[in-house]
């Protein structure tokens, strides 16, 4: 059970992350958002990543690939 609600938690965090990436890179794309850091790339791609990350590990937990606890 708390696995579940973990999992849904995880699920939701992740899917939000990467609406955050999808949304700060159209910003900056139509110039909405003017940045001069070298770093904005690199933020970006780790973001995405770690949204991933998070969907899926939410998603297996919701499914039950963990086991039961």
């Amino acid at each position: 059970m708390i696995i579940t609600i973990l999992g849904l938690i995880f699920a939701v965090v992740g899917a939000f992350e990467i609406y955050m990436v999808y949304k700060t890179t159209h910003q900056i794309e139509s110039g909405q958002v003017k940045t001069k850091n070298a770093f904005m790339p690199m933020a970006i791609w780790t973001s995405l990543v770690a949204g991933i990350l998070m969907l899926v590990i939410g998603l297996a937990g919701v499914a039950g690939l963990f086991g039961r606890f």
